[in-house]
């Protein structure tokens, strides 16, 4: 199931950026519920597809991504993002051999916990690894992490940087690290998971209806041309810039000094 407003806003104007995940039903046939989805400019979950199998296996995600694909047509730069079940893998590879696959940064940091216990600075330099922006930036963490905890970094190491990394993702992955979202919306509908299929599909369609109606209202009466999500960052950033000091090289051009120095 895929609503029509759900995938043109996708194709024209959502990050192509798809988390997936499948969470178990608990009615009379059980099966499982998975699920496609995205953030929309208000970093808000935005569902797009919807299905329904009976296993979390190879054949069923081949089964979903294909309808998913079928629905949103030819994504360029799309990325998915997913735990690492081995089958989401193998999956991926079948129906979408293109796509920039990444994992969701959470699942392998509570993996990396469950090896080697819970220490709150290893936890503290693997999240700043991961969200990097430059391989500067990632490598002078890292190598911080491997004095300190070998063993982690080693893990992190084969599992691939170009899976969990930003810094070295080979396409865009935005602000989206984990499957957060997905889950989110799991959680959502975790008391009608239990219910018959069609009153299963017809609760997700009521929760997609009225999203859509308050969230257009919301945007209607917005007076700024980026979202509230948007405007409460920059703003922020703003508090955060009022001490550093700017120093003019050409007009286009400036230096820009935080505290301390000169």
């Amino acid at each position: 199931m895929a609503f029509g407003c759900s995938i043109r806003a996708f194709q024209h104007h959502i990050r192509p950026v798809i988390c997936i995940d499948a969470a178990f039903l608990k009615g009379r046939y059980l099966g499982q519920l998975f699920i496609a989805v995205a953030l929309d400019g208000n970093n808000q979950i935005y569902p797009l597809a919807f299905g329904i199998g009976p296993r979390e296996d190879h054949d069923t995600w081949c089964w979903f991504l294909t309808k998913v694909r079928d629905c949103i047509g030819e994504v360029p730069q799309l990325a998915i993002i997913s735990d690492r079940h081995v089958s989401i893998f193998s999956a991926l590879a079948e129906v979408f051999p293109g796509v920039h696959h990444g994992y969701c940064c959470h699942h392998l940091h509570c993996n990396m916990r469950s090896k080697y216990k819970k220490n709150a600075k290893v936890a503290w330099m693997y999240w700043k690894a991961a969200k990097a922006y430059t391989e500067f930036e990632f490598q002078q963490v890292m190598k911080s992490l491997s004095r300190l905890h070998p063993e982690a970094t080693a893990y992190l190491h084969e599992v691939s940087f170009d899976r969990w990394a930003r810094a070295y993702f080979p396409g865009h992955r935005y602000n989206v690290m984990t499957t957060n979202i997905a889950e989110s919306f799991n959680a959502l509908v975790k008391h009608a998971r239990g219910l018959p299929i069609t009153m299963l599909i017809e609760f997700i369609r009521g929760t997609l209806q009225r999203w859509f109606y308050e969230r257009r209202n919301h945007a209607n009466a917005c007076t700024s041309p980026v979202t509230p999500w948007v405007e409460d960052k920059i703003a922020k950033r703003v508090r955060k810039s009022s001490n550093l000091e700017v120093r003019p090289i050409t007009t286009e051009r400036y230096q820009v000094l935080g505290s301390g120095q000169c």
